[in-house]
Order: structure tokens, then sequence, then C-alpha cells
């Protein structure tokens, strides 16, 4: 019965469609280079990100880096189409086993097999989308760590806080039909930052990117006062 209401709620979201608060909402907390990453999702990815964000909300949450993860932690789903059929396997699959089978998560760039390695690899990616377009570090890390085993987060740095915002997240995402209902997560993320992740098709261009991102908030440009991370 478990798995027939966790199917239920993911295939739910395959049928939602963006409506104009939603909108507002995410023009609320999200600068124009977040909203570009955001606009290439999915309408159903975008409907259940919003729906994360309204579920911080409601708690009370005002953290910043928090809610902005909780409209971005799925960017990284954007990295391919990824149909109904694809969805409704893999929401079938984790549901009854807890995971995606490795044959269909290895890495691959294109072909039957890659939306079940981007949906498997999506906090990885998102983060590395996030961290090449400048934004905040504390949310592309909050991104990647989002389906990682509470076991490991004491390991990583920041740790106070990504404990609290990874619990956060992970229980509004749940609540929103998110895989952090239904998967745990794997030792493979543990201390790893966005560099290690990235996608084969970033050429550790989103590492580069992420490591300018961080200096540039340490140090003036040239010329003229340290600018916004966006």
């Amino acid at each position: 019965m478990q798995a027939i209401y966790w199917v239920r709620q993911g295939l739910n979201n395959l049928s939602a469609s963006a409506k104009p608060e939603d909108w507002t909402l995410v023009d609320r907390y999200l600068a124009p280079v977040e909203r570009s990453l955001f606009a290439a999702m999915e309408i159903a990815d975008q409907r259940h990100c919003v729906g994360v964000l309204r579920s911080l909300l409601s708690e009370g949450i005002s953290d910043t880096a928090l809610l902005k993860a909780g409209l971005l932690h799925d960017v990284g789903k954007a990295r391919c189409r990824i149909g109904v059929l694809h969805r409704s396997i893999a929401v079938l699959l984790v549901a009854l086993f807890g995971k995606l089978p490795s044959f269909l998560t290895r890495q691959c760039q294109e072909g039957f097999c890659l939306p079940f390695y981007v949906l498997e690899n999506h906090p990885r990616i998102g983060a590395a989308k996030l961290a090449k377009a400048g934004c905040e570090e504390r949310g592309w890390r909050l991104t990647e760590l989002h389906q990682l085993d509470p076991a490991f987060v004491g390991n990583l740095p920041d740790d106070e806080w990504v404990r609290w915002a990874r619990v956060a997240l992970r229980a509004a995402d749940s609540k929103n039909g998110g895989e952090g209902a239904m998967r745990q997560g794997t030792k493979g993320g543990q201390g790893r930052g966005v560099g290690a992740w990235c996608d084969a098709d970033t050429n550790g261009s989103a590492a580069a990117a992420a490591g300018e991102a961080g200096r540039s908030r340490h140090r003036p440009a040239a010329g003229r006062a340290s600018a916004a991370p966006w």
C-alpha cells in the first residue's frame, strides 16, 4: 500500500501545470540567473519545487539559502527531457526497491538510460549547474546533498546548518512526492564537492566556476566593489 501511495504521489506531479501565483513566488525568492535555471525545468518539476517552497514557508522557515534550494533542488533534472514513461518506471522502481537498478543509472550521454542516469544523479548535476552560474555556495551544496544519508552529513563542512537544512528540505520534498520519501542516500556523496560530481559534459567547468564564484565573494573586482555572486 505504501508503494501505491508513493507511485500516486509521484505521478500526480506529472499532470500539474504552472500557475501565475507560482511565478510570483519564484520572482520573490530567485535572482534573474536562478529564475532562468528554474524556467528551464519541466513544468512538473517546477510545480513540485514550488510545493516544496510552500511547505518550507508553512513551517515558518525564512532562511534564504534553504528557500532558494527548495525551488532549485531539482534543477539537475533539466539535463535532459524526462518523459512520463521514464518517470513512471522510476517512481515504481524506487517505491518497490528503494533505488533504481545500477544498470539503468550508468553514466551515458544519450539513449534510453540517460533519463534514469539524470534522475539518479540530479542532485550532483544540479549543484554543478548552480555553482557554474555563481549561485550561493550554501544553496548548491544543499542541492547536492538533499538526498544524502543523514549519517554522513556530520562529516561535511558547516555541518550544523547542513544537517538542519537538509532535514527540512528532505521533509518538504517528501511531503510533495519527492524521491526523498522513497529512497535511502548512499555513501557516494560523503565529503565530496561539486568538482567531484561534475557531469561528463561539463568538462570540469562547473568546478572551476564554483571555485571562481567562491573567490569572487572574498575579493573586490578590479576597479570596483565586490559584486553579488549573481
